[in-house]
Order: C-alpha cells, then sequence, then structure tokens
C-alpha cells in the first residue's frame, strides 16, 4: 500500500481570518516534514502536487525538489473545478484501489506525524475507508448545541474508537476537502463526491459528502428547510435557498440509504492537523508554537537542501 500525499495548492488567497502566524511557506513546510517523517517511519509514501494557477516561484521550486507537478488546464479555474481535478489523479495517474490518497490543502499545519500515523491507521484499520487529520464531534450527544455545531443528524451514534500506535482514531461525520480515502472506496463513492457539488459553481457540500458515503441520511423534519448546522434565516433569500436545495436533499438522503456497507471516516483525537481559520481553529494545543518550530525546521532542513 502507498500512501499518495496531495498537496493542493493556489497562488491566491482569500479574504478568511488567519492567526498571526499563519503563512503558505511554512505550511508547505509542515506538509513536507511530515511526508519525510513518514518515510522515516517505513511508511511508503508518494508526494504529488495539484497546483491551481501560478504559484509563487520559490514555493514551486521546493516543490519541484520533492514531487512531480500537475497543474489544472488553463488555470486557474477556481475551487470546485481544481478539486475534481484533484479527485481525478488516482485514475490519470493509475493508482492502484488498496492505495490511499491523502488530499491535504495549502491552509493546513501538520503536525510532523501526521502522515506516520495516517498510515499506519490505514493499515492496521481495514473498515475504515476514510480518514481526517483533524475536525472532531460532539462530546456529549445530548448537546443540541455541540449537536447542531458539528450538523449531527438526529440518531446517530459513531461507531466505536480506535487505537494505533498510541493514537486514538474517533469516527466523525464531516471533513473538509482536506481528507485521506483509500483509492477504491474513493472510486466506488466518486458519485457521491459529483452529487454533492451540483448545486453550487464555486464549492460544494463537504459534509453530507462525508454523510452520505457513510450511510447517514442528512434530513429530516424541519432540517429540510433549515439545513443541519444552522437556522433558517428569514429572509427572502433564505427561504428561496432553502426552497432551491430542497431536491438536492431528498437526493441526498436516497444516496445515503442506498449506500449500504457505510464506509466510515476516521480522525485522531486529539487532532494533528489545524485548518488555519481562526473561526474554526481547534483550541486543543499550541499551534502557534508548531507553527514557529516548524519555521526552524524549514530554516535548518530545506535551506540546507539548496
Amino acid at each position: 500500500m502507498t500512501v499518495r500525499l496531495v498537496y493542493r495548492s493556489y497562488g491566491g488567497e482569500n479574504g478568511k481570518g488567519r492567526p498571526a502566524y499563519y503563512d503558505k511557506d511554512m505550511a508547505l513546510a509542515s506538509f513536507l516534514r511530515a511526508a519525510g517523517r513518514a518515510r522515516e517511519s517505513g511508511a511508503d509514501v508518494e508526494v504529488v502536487f495539484a497546483n491551481d494557477g501560478p504559484i509563487a516561484e520559490h514555493r514551486a521550486a521546493l516543490m519541484r525538489r520533492h514531487g512531480p507537478v500537475y497543474s489544472t488546464p488553463r488555470g486557474p479555474v477556481g475551487p470546485q473545478a481544481s478539486y475534481r481535478f484533484a479527485l481525478d489523479l488516482p485514475d490519470l495517474l493509475g493508482w492502484d484501489h488498496g492505495d490511499v490518497v491523502a488530499y491535504n490543502e495549502d491552509d493546513y499545519l501538520f503536525d510532523p506525524d501526521a502522515f506516520a500515523a495516517l498510515a499506519r491507521a490505514a493499515d492496521e484499520l481495514p473498515d475504515a475507508h476514510y480518514f481526517a487529520l483533524g475536525h472532531g464531534r460532539p462530546t456529549d450527544l445530548a448537546d443540541q448545541a455541540q449537536c447542531l455545531f458539528y450538523g449531527v443528524p438526529p440518531g446517530w451514534a459513531p461507531a466505536a474508537d480506535r487505537r494505533v500506535g498510541g493514537v486514538t482514531w474517533i469516527n466523525i461525520l464531516g471533513v473538509t476537502s482536506t481528507f485521506a480515502g483509500r483509492v477504491g472506496s474513493l472510486r466506488r463513492d466518486r458519485h457521491i463526491f459529483e452529487i454533492a457539488q451540483k448545486p453550487f459553481r464555486k464549492r460544494w457540500l463537504d459534509h453530507e459528502t462525508a454523510l452520505m458515503y457513510q450511510g447517514v441520511v442528512p434530513y429530516s423534519g424541519v432540517r429540510f428547510l433549515t439545513g443541519l448546522a444552522e437556522p433558517l434565516p428569514l429572509t427572502p433569500r433564505g427561504i428561496a435557498r432553502a426552497i432551491y436545495l430542497l431536491p438536492y436533499r431528498f437526493a441526498y438522503n436516497a444516496k445515503a440509504r442506498a449506500q449500504g456497507t457505510p464506509h466510515y471516516l476516521y480522525a485522531p483525537s486529539p487532532p494533528l492537523a489545524a485548518h488555519l481559520e481562526t473561526a474554526v481553529l481547534d483550541t486543543s494545543r499550541d499551534w502557534g508554537a508548531l507553527a514557529a518550530e516548524t519555521v526552524e525546521w524549514a530554516r535548518r532542513e530545506l535551506v540546507s537542501q539548496g
């Protein structure tokens, strides 16, 4: 089993709030550090870069030193099309069904042991089909506020926690587009990823994607109108949006019911990566300290390489 580490990068920035230590060079360094640590642990890993549009030359040169670089045709093509391009890579490059592909966005900070832990979990948890390195779930499923925050459908119960190499892996409901999956599972579930992109031109419903491939029915009752994690905006635009999404929500329920065998999604607890957006930043550890440590590592290791 080869773990294919795909780093998805975009040359620009968005307007999301960022912690003071956020930096794309630092994020890339954390990815390369974790990839190297995985190799040192004995894992079979390959690094691949998938870029949407021009990347700063110093960053692009660093990428070329560490793995093949693939670019979206006529990019930048935007988030949805570049995501689809990344999802196509296993077929374009002929990766084996038994491999694991890990997609990593360029605004994440990775623990040095993140990919080593991922490779070991993929090897020792054959019934886990997908993996995240961050995100969580409610600590109390009876707490409605927590369930609303995590978009938990009524009646959901997680699969049992698993322990692998000193890391606890927990079954979670959703993840962003930074996730890993078995190539065979990703191919079988591709129709789910496609239908989750249908309602919008520039984004996709990643939470609903993970619910569907795990066989969890997303919508019931008032949630057909409100959605999973937010109240219905009592504005003409909010009501129109809810009505527009209704047929998709019925379709997502049907896909989840038709899934049959759940393709479970697991994540380490505590997390081994952080999404560097202030609104969603995990507070279970000092990510700023890890960022500073990563910068020092990059100065010592990457500069010396050339």
